[in-house]
Order: structure tokens, then sequence, then C-alpha cells
């Protein structure tokens, strides 16, 4: 039978499973950056997208369409939600950045957390991503980790 990878956890150890947090930590640091920048390339894409299509009913109401006051309606609102769109992205954004932060620093727990969680929307990436990082920051070595820090 096998010991449990944290049997000395209860004599207070965490020297041997320390190090495999260590380097789980600093692999989910680089893999929350890696998605912190994806996320601002969808928030960058996002952004013009709305903004190229409010552009385009813009035209529209300049051309001398059937009702030039309703397409400039439509292109005022298109470019409205797209930069409220790109306000939550990129709130979203600077989370997971701070989270990115906080794993390679071992600092902003709950923070982590809670990027992890909303992460897990993201489904199939960011679902793994999140579930990885709640099973890792869950573990006694990690806790510890950042408890020392």
């Amino acid at each position: 039978m096998n010991p449990s990878p944290y049997a000395n956890v209860a004599a207070g150890g965490y020297a041997a499973n320390t190090a495999k947090d260590a380097s789980d930590l600093n692999l989910l640091s680089v893999l929350h950056y890696v998605w912190s920048a994806l996320l601002g390339c969808g928030t960058l894409g996002m952004v013009g997208y709305f903004i190229l299509l409010g552009g385009v009913f813009g035209v529209s109401a300049t051309s001398g369409g059937a009702d030039p006051r309703g397409a400039a309606v439509a292109a005022g609102a298109t470019i409205a939600v797209g930069l409220v769109v790109g306000v939550m992205m990129g709130a979203l954004f600077v989370v997971h950045l701070l989270a990115a932060s906080g794993l390679r620093k071992r600092k902003r727990r709950v923070l982590i957390m809670i990027a992890s969680a909303l992460m897990c929307t993201s489904v199939p990436l960011g679902t793994l991503l999140g579930v990885f990082t709640f099973i890792v920051l869950g573990r006694p070595g990690a806790k510890a980790l950042f408890e020392a820090s």
C-alpha cells in the first residue's frame, strides 16, 4: 500500500510536497498569464468588431437609407454595447492578470479562487485551467506556501 503524499502533513512537515506544489504554482502562474493574454486579445478583437459594426451602421445612416436616424441610433447603440462589453472584459482581464501575479508571488489566494471560478465558465480550456487551479490550491502544501509568504 502506498503512503499518502500528504502523510507527513500531520507531523508538520511540508518539505517533500512543497517542491511539487511550488512547481505546480509556477506552472499555473504561466498558464494564467497565457490565459490573460488570450483574454486581452479577445477583448481588443471584440471591441474592434463592435466599433467596425457601428461604423457600417453609421455609413448606412449617411448614405441616405430609408431612415437615417434609425441607422444612426443603431450605430450608436452598437458602439455603446461594444464599449460596455469591452469594459467588462477589460475588468476580467485585469482580474486574471492579478491572479497570475498572485500565483507567482504566493499572494491573493481568494482572488485566485474567484478568477478560477470565473475561468471555469470558458469551456473547455478555461474549465480545465480553473479546475486544475482549484485542485492545486486545495493541497495542504500549497496552502502552506501562501501562508508562509
